[in-house]
Order: structure tokens, then sequence, then C-alpha cells
């Protein structure tokens, strides 16, 4: 998906301003418009032109994410309009991303974390047995437990400090202000 900017919107409107003048008897332009601040949506800019005038509608709508496994890994992760997805459904996007975008496994992700552990980050492992994505290891001494989060070989103390792991001596260091 292409971004646009504010002044391209505007030029858009402006444009479709100009086209009414002409008394042209109908035209229809959307364009997404992918969100900077909000990841999990994009802007929708809709713009009618009738005969009797023109309507705009801006605004924003929720978006489905899907990552592309390749080797078990996450390698990318693109957007998808929902309107899409309730047409095709989960299963009918991964298709339609496999034989229009890149071809490879393609699984719906969550970008609040409602499914599948938690949202597929690029380098992210994908266990098809336990349906989850999982973090790439922190640190080699570190190991995976049964809810698929990576933990230190010893617990980080609780008593109120900062600290960074040590993978040299496996242990935690007090971070100095």
């Amino acid at each position: 998906m292409n971004k646009i900017t504010l002044a391209e919107i505007l030029y858009y409107i402006r444009l479709i301003t100009l086209c009414a003048y002409q008394k042209i008897k109908a035209l229809l332009i959307s364009l997404e418009v992918q969100s900077c601040t909000k990841q999990h949506q994009s802007l929708r800019v809709t713009v009618m032109l009738l005969s009797h005038g023109f309507a705009v509608h801006i605004g924003y709508r929720a978006m489905a994410h899907y990552a592309r496994i390749v080797n078990g890994k996450v390698e990318r992760v693109i957007v998808v309009s929902n309107e899409r997805e309730s047409i095709l459904g989960e299963s009918g996007v991964a298709g339609w991303l496999e034989e229009k975008v890149a071809s490879g496994i393609w699984i719906k992700t969550s970008y609040n974390n409602n499914i599948r552990k938690q949202y597929a980050g690029i380098g992210f492992t994908y266990s098809r047995e336990a349906d989850v994505f999982i973090a790439p290891q922190p640190y080699p001494s570190w190991s995976l437990d049964e809810n698929h989060d990576w933990q230190p070989p010893i617990p980080m103390p609780a008593d109120g400090e900062l600290y960074s792991w040590d993978e040299e001596n496996t242990q935690w260091v007090v971070l100095q202000n």
C-alpha cells in the first residue's frame, strides 16, 4: 500500500471539485492511506462525485495484519482491509496474499495481541503446533517456557532496582544512574 500525504489528499479533492464544474456524471475515488501513528488502522478517503455535487468521507477503520512465514520464520507483515477479510475469510485472504503478493504461508496476526499470543514481528518464529508467534531468543542462555516466553536461567531480582542481563556471566547487573 502506497503512503499518501495530506497534501495529496487535498489535491485529489480539488481535482474532483474541478471535475464537478465540468459536469462529469459520476466518479468514485477511494484512497487507502496507511496511518503513521496508528499502524493497525488506515485512513480511508472516499470521494463521490455525482451530477448534483460531491461528498467526501474521511475516517479511520480497523485493519487486519498477516505475516508471511518462510521456513518457520516471519519474513514480512502486511496490512489487509477488514472488508477484504470479511468477504474472503481468513483462509481466503491467505490464499489471495499468496497469489497476489508473495508465495508462502500467510498467517493472521493481531496488533492488539488478541490471537496467536502476540503480534508477529520480523524474525519471530511461528509454532504451528501451538498456533503462536514466538519472539526471537534474546540470549543463548535463556529458555522457552510452557507459555512460549523466554526466561533467563536466573530470575531478575525484584528489589526495585533497574537491571540488565549480562550474558557472558549469566547474571543480572544493576544499571548505574
